[in-house]
C-alpha cells in the first residue's frame, strides 16, 4: 500500500507527523472552554403581556386569544402554549431545534406591533424573552451580618453592582432583606376632611421633586447652562410640599400623612442554616463560559469581603462550576484509566513491552489529534465530548492490533522486517479500512437527525469520528514503520517463566477454540437455532427493563419547591417551613453541608412571569457533604414523608441537579385538552385520584388551581357615571390606598430610594375600612360603598392553552421507579376514564419526548445498518457476505438486554446511543474474519470449512484483543464511578454487554452461518 510504503521508508517524517499531532492536541487543550454539556440553545421564546387588574378569563379573551392567533403563524413553530392568570398573559412558543431564535424573535416583535392597537388600552406593551440555559444561576451567594435588614440590603445592592460589572455576567438577583424607602402613610380621615384627591398628592410630589434644565446664556467669555434645582434634599422638604389649599391657607403633606424613613413590608423570608440572610444569584451570558465566569465571581467575592464591615460576610453557597469540574475531571479520569486498561490487555496478549508500545502509540496520537480537530471546530471540553473520546479509547488500537498481528505472523514465516511490514499491512489494509468506515458510518445518521439528539450528541459523534479516523492513519503508517525497525522475534516455546506459561495457555485456548469451531460446524442447526432462541428469550425481557428519557444525574445539590394552599399568608407559610427546617436539621445534620430556604413572593422576573412564587410558596435548597452524596434518595424520601405530616404543605417539584426537566419537562405530565372548564375540572379530579394510587408517584400538581379568595367590588356604572367617575379612576385610587404607589424617588448620596404613598397600615386591614374610602369626584366627595356592590368569588388561578385549545396539565415526580414503567401504568389507568366528546387526554412531557427520541434513535440505527451494509458490500464485492455479518447486529442486542437487566439500568436515549455504537463495531471482527477466510479460499485454495477453521485460529488473537481492549477501555465509563457518571454509564454498559456476546458470535455463530450460506449457494 502506497501510504504504508512511504511511512516505512521515511521513518523520521512519520515520527515527526505523529509527534506534531500530539503537540497540536496538547496546545489545544488549555485553549478549549470547559463546561458540563455542549452549548445548547433552547428553542423556546416567551411573550409576556401585563394587563393590570384583569382576571384570568378577561386576560384570556382580551389578550391571549388575539395574540395566539397572530403568533401561530411564526416559522418553525412546533407548539404554542399559553397561560392566562391574574394581570398577565404568558405565551410560550416551542420551535424546532436549530431554529434561528434571533430572526424569529424579530418576526415575533413585528407581529406584536400589528396586533397591539387592537388590545385594551390598559394592556402594557408585550415583551419577548428568549429561553436559555444561562437563565440557571451558576453561583449562589449568601450575605450575612449583624446589621439591620435595610442596611444589609444596601450592602447587597452595592455588591450586585460590582458583580454585574464582571465580564460574562448577565444579571445578579437578590432575595431577602428589606429595602429602605421613604414612606408617606396617609390618614384617610384627614384626606376626606380636606377634600384632597390622591392624584393631587402624586402630582405634587412629582412636580416638587425635579431638577429642570431651562436653557443657556452666553456672556462675553463664557457659556452657562441654567438648571432649576428642585429635588428633595431631606424629609422636611417632603413634609412641607403643598398639596392643596383650604380657603386661603395651604395644605401641607404633613397635615394629611406621616412622612418617615422605613422598611418595605416583609414579602419573603430568606434563611441559610437557620440564620436570616440575603441570597444572591449570578447568571452568565449565553456566550460566556461557566467556569471562567465563576472564577471571576469568586475572585471578586474575596475582594468584596475585604471592604465589608467586620460583622458582615459574603460567602459562596453553591458554585455549579465545581460540579462541572468534578464531572469533566471524572470522565477524563475514566478516559485515561480506560486507555491504561486497554494497554494492559495489549500487554497480556503480546507479553512483551516493545510490541505493546508499538500498538499503544495509537491511543495518545489519536486522542490528541481528535482534541486538536475539536478545538478547530469550536467544541468544548464537556462530559459528552470526553465520553466520545472515552468510547474511542479502547477502539483506536483495533486497527493497529490487526496490522501488528499480520506483520508479526509474516515475520514468523521468515519474511525480512521491511517486507513483512509492507506485505502484512497491505494484506489487512482493505479490511481495517472497511471496519473503520463501518464504525464511522453509524455516527453520520446521528449528525443528520434534527433536534435534541443532534444538539446533545453532535460533539460526542465527532470526537469518535476524529479519533477513529486518526487511528486508521496511524495503523497504516506509524505501526508498520515501528514494526519494520524495532520488532524482534523471540523463541517463545523455549522460554520459561511468564512468556512460556502464557504461550502454552494461549495454545491451549487456540486448540480448545479449534475443537469448538469444528463442533459448531458439524452442528450448524443447533448453533443457529439455539442462538435464535436466546435472542427471542432476550427480546421477551425488554418490558422488564423499564425506560427513562435521560438518566437523572445525582449531585450533592437538591432543590425542592413547596407550597401551602392558595391564600395562605406569609407568616403561616413560614411557620410550616420552620417545622420542616427543624426536622431536616435534627435528622440529617451530619449529612447536610448547607441548606437555605426562600419563603414568600417572587424575587425575579422569571418567577413573576411564570407564577412560581407567592406568599404560600417556598424553595428549599440542600447541599450534601461529599461523603453523603449517596444519601440523596433517602433525604428526598424523608422530606416527602415529613411534608405530608405538616398540614397544608405539599411538594411542588423536586430537582436533583440533572437537566432532563430543562429539555422535556416534568417526569410525569398528563394533558387534558378541551374547552369546557367544568368538564375539564371534573376530569382533572378523576385523573389525580388515579395517579395517587401509583406508589412511585409523588408531588402531584395541576395547572387547574383555585386562585386566592377575592372580594369583588362590582361598580354601579350609572352611579359612578353620574359622579363623573370611571372604573379606572376608582381602581387607581384604591390601588394607591391599599397596595401603594411610587410617584417619585428620593435621591441622596448617589443612591435612590422609593417614595411610597399609601394609607396607614391600621386603616387598610378590614373590608369595612375599604368601603368607607372617600373618592373625590367632579361632583364632590362620595363613599366607595355607595358606588359598588360586594361579591366574593374564587376564580381559576390559571387558564392554559396548547395550540389554541384550553388545556389542564397535571405534573408529578417519580421516586423509586423508571419513568417508562410509571407512564405505562398511567396510560393503562387513563383508559378506564371515559373521555367526553371534544376532549383529549394524553401523557406528554418527558415520556412523549422519550418516545420521540427512541424513534429518532431507531431511525438512526436503521440508516446506520444500511450504511454498514453498503460499506461491506463494496469491500467484499458481494451482496450475500455482508448479509451474513449483519446478523451480528441484532444478536448483539442479547448482550445489551442482559447487562441492562443485571445492572438494573433502564433503557434510555443514552443506552440507545450505545446500541447505535454497537452497530458499527460488532461487525468489525466479522469483516476481518470473513475477509481472511475468502483470501484463504481464493489464494491458497483451501476447502471452505478448513479455511474457516484456519482463519478462526489465526484471527482469534486479534479478535479477542480488539474486543477486550474495547470492553476494558469502556469499563471505567460503565462502573458509575464519580459525579456525572449516571449520564454515560448506560452507554458503557450497553456497548460492553453487546461486545461480549458479539465476540462469541464472531468466533462461533458467524463462521457457522457463513458456511451454511456458502453450502446453500454451491
Amino acid at each position: 500500500m502506497r501510504i504504508s510504503h512511504q511511512a516505512i521508508y521515511h521513518p523520521i517524517t512519520t515520527i515527526m507527523v505523529a509527534l506534531g499531532l500530539v503537540l497540536f492536541g496538547i496546545i489545544s487543550i488549555p485553549r478549549m472552554q470547559v463546561d458540563i454539556f455542549p452549548k445548547v440553545t433552547l428553542p423556546t421564546i416567551a411573550v409576556a403581556t401585563l394587563y393590570p387588574g384583569a382576571g384570568p378569563e378577561e386576560v384570556e379573551s382580551e389578550v391571549t386569544n388575539p395574540l395566539e392567533k397572530q403568533l401561530g403563524t411564526v416559522n418553525n413553530l412546533k407548539n404554542i402554549t399559553s397561560r392566562s392568570s391574574e394581570g398577565i398573559s404568558v405565551i410560550t412558543l416551542e420551535l424546532e431545534w436549530g431554529s434561528n431564535l434571533d430572526a424569529i424573535a424579530s418576526d415575533i416583535r413585528d407581529k406584536l406591533n400589528m396586533v397591539e392597537t387592537f388590545l385594551p388600552q390598559e394592556v402594557q406593551k408585550p415583551f419577548v424573552l428568549k429561553f436559555s440555559a444561562s437563565m440557571i444561576p451558576i453561583v449562589n451567594l449568601v450575605l450575612r451580618g449583624k446589621l439591620a435588614p435595610t442596611e444589609l440590603q444596601e450592602i447587597a445592592n452595592d455588591i450586585t453592582v460590582r458583580l454585574q460589572r464582571l465580564n460574562g455576567v448577565a444579571a445578579v438577583g437578590t432575595a431577602g432583606g428589606l429595602t429602605k424607602q421613604v414612606q408617606i402613610n396617609l390618614d384617610l380621615s384627614e384626606i376626606a376632611k380636606r377634600g384632597i384627591n390622591l392624584d393631587q398628592i402624586a402630582l405634587a410630589l412629582k412636580a416638587h421633586n425635579i431638577n429642570f434644565p431651562v436653557g443657556t446664556i452666553n456672556t462675553q467669555n463664557q457659556k452657562y447652562l441654567i438648571r432649576v434645582i428642585g429635588q428633595f434634599e431631606n424629609l422636611d422638604q417632603i413634609k412641607n410640599v403643598i398639596i392643596g389649599k383650604n380657603a386661603s391657607s395651604p395644605i401641607f403633606l404633613k397635615d394629611v400623612a406621616e412622612v418617615n424613613w422605613g422598611a418595605e413590608e416583609q414579602k419573603n423570608y430568606v434563611r441559610v442554616n437557620k440564620e436570616d440572610a440575603i441570597f444572591l444569584w449570578v447568571q452568565k451570558r449565553p456566550d460566556a463560559n461557566t467556569i471562567t465566569v465563576a472564577d471571576l465571581v469568586k475572585k471578586e467575592v474575596d475582594n468584596i469581603n475585604r471592604t465589608l464591615p467586620p460583622s458582615v460576610n459574603l460567602e459562596i453557597f453553591w458554585d455549579s462550576s465545581e460540579s462541572i469540574r468534578r464531572s469533566v475531571r471524572n470522565v477524563i479520569t475514566n478516559l485515561i484509566l480506560g486507555g491504561l486498561l486497554a494497554i494492559f490487555i495489549l500487554f497480556v496478549f503480546l507479553r512483551r513491552f516493545r510490541p505493546t508500545l508499538f500498538v499503544a502509540f495509537a491511543i495518545p496520537t489519536s486522542i490528541f489529534f481528535a482534541l486538536f480537530l475539536m478545538y478547530l471546530f469550536g467544541f468544548t471540553i464537556n462530559i459528552l465530548s470526553m465520553a466520545g473520546l472515552a468510547i474511542a479509547v479502547g477502539m483506536v488500537v483495533d486497527n493497529a492490533i490487526v496490522v501488528f498481528e499480520s506483520i508479526y505472523r509474516h515475520r514468523e514465516t521468515g519474511a525480512p522486517p521491511f517486507e513483512a511490514a509492507e506485505i502484512g499491512t497491505t494484506e489487512v489494509a482493505t479490511a481495517i479500512t472497511a471496519s473503520t468506515l463501518t464504525t464511522l458510518a453509524v455516527f453520520f445518521p446521528l449528525l443528520l437527525i434534527r433536534g435534541f439528539l443532534k444538539i446533545m450528541f453532535n460533539e460526542l459523534s465527532w470526537a469518535v469520528i476524529f479519533s477513529l479516523s486518526a487511528s486508521l492513519g496511524i495503523a497504516l503508517t506509524l505501526t508498520p514503520m515501528l514494526a519494520s525497525r524495532f520488532l524482534k522475534l523471540y523463541p517463545i516455546n523455549t522460554q520459561k517463566g511468564f512468556l512460556g506459561i502464557s504461550e502454552r495457555l494461549y495454545k491451549n485456548l487456540e486448540n480448545f477454540y479449534e475443537k469448538g469451531i469444528r463442533w459448531a460446524l458439524a452442528h450448524r442447526k443447533t448453533i443457529i437455532w439455539g442462538t435464535l432462541g436466546l435472542f427471542l428469550v432476550s427480546i421477551a425481557l425488554v418490558p422488564f427493563l423499564g425506560m427513562e428519557f435521560i438518566p437523572e444525574q445525582q449531585t450533592r445539590f437538591l432543590q425542592v419547591s413547596l407550597e401551602m394552599p392558595k391564600g395562605t399568608n406569609l407568616e403561616k407559610t413560614n411557620e410550616a417551613i420552620l417545622q420542616l427546617e427543624e426536622h431536616l436539621f435534627s435528622r440529617w445534620h451530619n449529612e447536610i453541608s448547607d441548606y437555605s430556604v426562600e419563603v414568600g413572593e417572587a424575587t425575579s422576573i422569571y418567577q413573576q412571569i411564570f407564577g412560581i412564587a407567592g406568599s404560600n410558596f417556598c424553595e428549599l435548597n440542600v447541599i450534601l457533604k461529599k461523603e453523603a452524596r449517596d444519601k440523596l434518595p433517602q433525604i428526598i424520601s424523608d422530606i416527602s414523608k415529613k411534608t405530608a405530616e405538616i398540614p397544608g404543605l405539599t411538594i411542588r417539584s423536586i430537582g436533583r441537579g440533572g437537566f432532563t426537566r430543562m429539555f422535556a419537562g416534568a417526569p410525569i405530565q398528563v394533558e387534558i385538552i378541551g374547552h369546557d372548564l367544568q368538564i375539564a375540572e371534573s376530569l382533572n379530579n378523576q385523573i389525580q385520584e388515579l395517579l395517587r394510587s401509583i406508589p412511585e408517584v409523588t408531588a402531584l400538581r395541576s395547572s387547574w388551581e383555585k386562585g386566592d379568595p377575592e372580594i369583588q367590588l362590582v361598580i354601579d356604572r350609572v352611579k359612578a357615571g353620574s359622579c363623573g367617575l370611571t372604573p379606572y379612576q376608582i381602581g387607581s385610587v384604591l390601588r394607591t390606598q391599599l397596595a401603594g404607589s411610587t410617584p417619585s424617588y428620593f435621591r441622596i448620596g448617589g443612591k435612590e430610594y422609593d417614595i411610597v404613598l399609601r394609607l396607614k397600615k391600621e386603616q387598610r386591614k378590614e373590608v369595612s375600612q375599604i368601603l368607607n374610602t372617600v373618592i373625590n369626584s367632579p361632583a364632590g366627595t362620595v363613599l366607595l360603598k355607595d358606588l359598588v356592590k360586594i361579591k366574593t368569588d374564587i376564580a381559576p388561578l390559571y387558564i392554559e392553552h396548547k395550540n389554541n385549545e384550553r388545556i389542564i396539565t397535571i405534573t408529578g415526580e417519580i421516586i423509586g421507579g423508571s419513568a417508562g414503567r410509571v407512564a405505562q401504568k398511567i396510560n393503562s389507568l387513563l383508559k378506564t376514564i371515559k373521555t367526553p366528546p371534544g376532549f383529549e387526554i394524553k401523557v406528554s412531557g418527558a415520556y412523549e419526548q422519550m418516545l420521540n427520541a427512541f424513534k429518532d434513535i431507531a431511525f438512526a440505527v436503521l440508516v446506520a445498518i444500511i450504511l454498514v451494509y453498503m460499506v461491506m458490500a463494496s469491500q467484499f464485492e458481494s451482496l450475500r457476505d455482508p448479509f451474513v455479518i449483519l446478523f451480528t447486529i441484532p444478536l448483539a442486542i442479547i448482550g445489551v438486554i442482559w447487562i441492562l437487566l443485571i445492572t438494573n439500568t433502564p433503557l434510555s436515549i443514552i443506552s440507545g446511543i450505545g446500541i447505535l455504537v454497537l452497530v458499527g463495531i460488532v461487525v468489525n471482527n466479522g469483516i476481518v474474519y470473513i475477509d481472511y477466510s475468502k483470501q484463504l479460499q481464493e489464494k491458497k485454495k483451501l476447502p471452505l470449512e478448513e479455511a474457516v477453521v484456519y482463519a478462526g485460529k489465526v484471527r482469534m488473537r486479534p479478535i479477542l484483543m480488539t474486543a477486550l481492549t474495547t470492553i476494558f477501555g469502556l469499563l471505567p465509563l460503565a462502573l458509575k464511578i464519580g459525579e456525572g457518571s449516571e449520564l454515560w454509564s448506560p452507554l458503557g454498559r450497553a456497548v460492553i454487554g453487546g461486545m461480549v456476546i458479539a465476540t462469541f458470535l464472531t468466533l462461533i455463530f458467524i463462521p457457522t452461518l457463513y458456511t451454511t450460506f456458502e453450502k446453500m449457494r454451491k
